[in-house]
């Protein structure tokens, strides 16, 4: 209970001081290996482990692929583990071809990271994403259409990994610290059956992502700490003008 208190408060604080000018941004990585990404899949982010199996995970619209029915609880999306080259490819033809949502308890959140993938180099690499998160019980959307990279653009076997990040511009805590308790993504099919890359209203992107991983990373309770001294710091500064 005391800790949950100290998270609610330090949430407080930093919208206090910060959300004036927070910015929730995104940006998009496409690279030659998996290893070349500037982040690497998590095991120990906040929806580790969460799936449909354990109720941790909810699909609302499209799945996975009819070939791999062992995808359907989406644990291999929540697993901390690379995986094969199959795990996990969304519904084809879907449209959506995945929307998911995770809810946990509301705690501060430093950024949301979706990678993708596949050994193959093709347009299941490419991703279109919209991303909401749930806080003070409502759903609002943060991201429309994070893409990695511009549309029409061609794979043939030039990436393995794509990587979308969500952060705030200015550094910090999403939306300034303020507790999220839901991440929830909608992907978009991007490839033509060709290896290339087309926006989600193309008649023709029919072949989903290869999303190997989600994560929500949070700070660590001496980061927290961190922040809150920091945060404290401001304040007085400003009181004190």
């Amino acid at each position: 209970m005391k800790t949950r208190f100290a998270v609610l408060c330090l949430g407080l604080l930093l919208v206090t001081a910060t959300c004036s000018w927070a910015t929730t941004v995104y940006s998009w990585e496409m690279n030659a290996s998996f290893a070349g990404l500037s982040r690497q899949i998590a095991n120990n982010d906040i929806i580790e482990g969460m799936n449909v199996t354990n109720g941790g995970a909810v699909i609302e619209a499209g799945g996975f692929h009819s070939a791999f029915p062992d995808q359907n609880d989406a644990h291999y999306l929540t697993d901390g583990q690379l995986g094969d080259n199959v795990k996990s490819v969304l519904q084809d033809y879907g449209r959506p071809s995945l929307k998911i949502r995770y809810e946990f308890a509301p705690h501060p959140v430093w950024e949301i990271l979706s990678f993708g993938g596949n050994p193959g180099k093709d347009g299941r690499v490419f991703q279109d994403v919209d991303i909401e998160l749930l806080v003070e019980g409502s759903w609002f959307e943060i991201i429309h259409e994070a893409t990695t990279g511009p549309y029409f653009v061609h794979n043939g076997g030039r990436w393995e990994g794509s990587l979308i990040r969500v952060y705030e511009q200015e550094g910090g805590l999403l939306l300034g610290g303020l507790p999220i308790g839901g991440v929830r993504m909608t992907y978009w099919s991007p490839d033509n059956t060709q290896d290339w890359f087309l926006p989600r209203d193309d008649p023709n992107a029919v072949c989903a992502s290869i999303i190997k991983e989600i994560d929500v990373t949070v700070p660590e309770p001496a980061s927290m700490l961190a922040l809150l001294a920091g945060v404290g710091g401001i304040l007085i500064r400003r009181r004190s003008r």
